[in-house]
């Protein structure tokens, strides 16, 4: 107790003298806590804190006993302290001047405007810590197009019937428009089995023959497809251009036309375009669609910005969207929560079975194209949550 009475006393005395000595540093770094001693102007901030307020100051200016108004220069290559007369301060670009009241009471005395420019400067640190914290919490969202953003069905059905038409002119010659509205109907029955663009070719030539019924259809299309396949002598990869094709030449011809049969789910433009306006999420749209007609639904019709960059369509290559998400998972940092939504069960059943992408978030949408009894199956698995647009919408959030 009395060495450190008689500490104080003789940094008193030499303060007294106008001197700040070079080890004054140490001194207020070691004992600038006690009661008598001077104190930072934020005596309840860190050290940290302090050069958050005053970022290109190595040391805060401090209270000192004195009978005359002085300014501390501290330079930001430097830590010595100085006496000047506030006329000859220096430049402000390479040094911070702080002008401090001083008075014959140890306790700090700060102007109206020194704490005013503190106040601001503590509200920015805050803010800025608050968008760190923030940022630090990322998610991913990675969406299904057609069923879950757009209801595409009664377009994709008339580029159908405008490829078939030319493809197998034979079989569709002579078709009136009663029968014509007939087949596209049982189109959307059959939808939700259909996983890319041109199988909707197959489904309306075999409804048109009343080759199965969508009944049949629905329940045995993995047997179908390959066998009409085969027996048509379609190839895959034809049948994805000619489908394409047909579509790129109704949109030269009709842009408004193609665009109009396109419906959008309600509730969804909004929360995509939420989505996508949050700096802390990264939305990828994950497509069985080709790129180019995904693109422009979204950014012409629906007016999501959506760069063709995140739009990942697999048609050309056939690939599983559980290739996307595994390379997409690769991309994002430590942390992250992923979440993929889909509207076709069979998509997230082949995601459940990758034990690599165990951690992702699977949500199946209870609109879309599939069926009251694939609902219920994923309502009882763990593995999947069967959303609503509501829900749909917090999530994109």
């Amino acid at each position: 107790g009395r060495w450190f009475f008689l500490l104080k006393v003789i940094i008193s005395w030499i303060l007294s003298l106008n001197i700040v000595p070079p080890c004054w540093t140490y001194f207020r770094i070691v004992l600038g806590h006690h009661s008598s001693l001077p104190r930072p102007i934020h005596p309840e901030a860190s050290a940290n804190h302090q050069l958050h307020l005053f970022p290109d100051l190595s040391v805060m200016p401090c209270t000192v006993q004195a009978t005359s108004r002085v300014v501390f220069s501290v330079s930001p290559k430097a830590c010595a302290f100085t006496k000047r007369p506030v006329a000859r301060a220096a430049n402000a670009r390479q040094q911070r001047e702080v002008a401090v009241a001083l008075g014959s009471s140890s306790s700090l005395r700060v102007s109206k405007k020194e704490s005013q420019l503190a106040s601001k400067q503590q509200r920015r640190s805050t803010t800025s810590r608050i968008v760190t914290s923030m940022s630090a919490s990322r998610s991913l969202l990675a969406l299904d197009f057609d069923g879950v953003l757009c209801d595409s069905c009664p377009e994709s059905s008339l580029s159908a019937w405008k490829a078939s038409v030319e493809l197998w002119p034979d079989v569709f010659e002579g078709v009136g428009q009663e029968e014509k509205e007939r087949l596209l109907d049982e189109m959307r029955i059959v939808r939700p089995v259909v996983e890319t663009g041109y199988e909707n070719m197959l489904l309306l030539r075999l409804l048109k023959e009343k080759l199965a019924t969508p009944d049949e259809l629905l329940n045995n299309w993995g047997k179908f497809l390959p066998e009409y396949m085969a027996k048509w002598q379609c190839e895959r990869a034809d049948m994805v251009e000619r489908f394409g094709t047909t579509r790129d030449k109704w949109i030269e011809e009709d842009f408004e036309g193609w665009l109009a049969p396109n419906e959008w789910y309600p509730g969804v433009i909004d929360a995509a375009n939420a989505a996508v306006s949050n700096a802390d999420c990264d939305v990828y749209i994950v497509t069985t669609k080709q790129a180019r007609f995904t693109s422009t639904l979204l950014n012409k019709m629906a007016r999501i910005p959506m760069p063709d960059e995140d739009i990942y369509s697999t048609t050309v290559s056939g690939a599983p969207k559980t290739d996307i998400l595994k390379m997409l998972q690769e991309r994002v940092e430590d942390g992250t929560t992923l979440n993929f939504v889909e509207d076709k069960l069979s998509t997230l059943e082949k995601v459940i079975k990758e034990p690599s992408l165990d951690q992702w978030n699977l949500y199946l949408v209870d609109w879309g194209y599939n069926t009251v009894a694939e609902r219920e199956w994923a309502a009882a698995n763990e593995r999947i949550k069967l959303i609503g647009i509501d829900e749909f919408t917090k999530l994109a959030e």
